[in-house]
């Protein structure tokens, strides 16, 4: 909004509700209002042909956020090197931390999100990989999150109760509110020394920049995409395409490894200031 103000564009704004039928209605409307241009969230990726037929019938071009739209600009993280970079940090903790003690590794999927969100998990289990060649495979469990911190919590609980106390877990989420989940589920098993939890997103979340704050936190850092800075990122792709000018079919936004040592108190620029 405070991109689209100072470039002086019109936001028309709908919220889908975490709902595919809330997200057709909205496509029906945003139709109605004759439109420019979309710009498009949506998490269910099934419901994407549907909402890009109706789009491209209404001939009205469209940007999709994260989760890819047929014909549609795709702007977001290359998930699959965020998963990576998350992942050799992640084996490389354990190996310092517990290197001659076996560990579980639990990823917080999220398969409803499709293939290429999922494509974090797949370079999550590449970086562990890079880092610890000789990785069990055996080791590795793969649980859906539900995206969500109650998803995160649940599954990473059942996890814990089946572990013996001399076992070790890393946590790889892959959003920032299955990560949450995770940690409140940790704390309450007393499991902090031995579990270590990597995070994928980077909210902005105060609740999660205040656990890297924590020295026993099991939170150990986070891939972070800054989705506060999409908008002046964006508005200038979809006004060159607006204006007829070429733009790539998609648009990688930078991705950086947050850590307990790098974090020590940043702070990130608002929209405003990344404008």
């Amino acid at each position: 909004m405070e991109a689209a103000e100072q470039l002086r564009v019109e936001l028309f704004i709908t919220d889908n509700r975490h709902s595919p039928e809330e997200a057709v209605k909205n496509a029906a409307w945003l139709i109605s209002q004759k439109v420019d241009f979309i710009i498009e969230y949506e998490f269910h990726r099934r419901i994407g042909p549907v909402l890009s037929h109706m789009f491209s019938k209404a001939v009205i071009p469209t940007l999709a956020i994260d989760i890819p739209l047929p014909a549609a600009i795709y702007f977001g993280v290359n998930n699959y090197d965020a998963g990576i970079m998350g992942g050799e940090f992640l084996a490389r903790f354990a190996q310092r931390q517990w290197p001659k003690k076996a560990s579980r590794i639990l990823l917080l999927e999220i398969p409803a999100a499709g293939p290429v969100p999922h494509s974090r998990v797949i370079g999550t289990l590449e970086g562990m990989r890079r880092a610890q060649p000789k990785m069990n495979e055996q080791c590795v469990l793969h649980r859906d999150g539900k995206r969500g911190e109650p998803g995160g919590y649940s599954v990473t609980r059942r996890v814990l109760r089946s572990l013996g106390r001399q076992e070790h877990l890393l946590i790889a989420a892959a959003n920032d509110n299955c990560a949450r989940g995770a940690i409140r589920a940790v704390r309450e098993a007393d499991r902090n020394t031995s579990t270590a939890i990597m995070a994928q997103g980077w909210g902005p979340d105060e609740s999660l920049e205040e656990e890297l704050r924590k020295p026993d936190s099991p939170l150990i850092g986070s891939v972070a995409y800054f989705p506060e800075k999409y908008g002046p990122q964006m508005l200038p792709i979809i006004l060159q395409s607006l204006n007829g000018q070429p733009v790539p079919p998609a648009v990688y936004v930078q991705h950086e490894l947050i850590t307990k040592d790098s974090y020590s108190g940043r702070v990130k620029p608002s929209a405003s200031e990344a404008a």
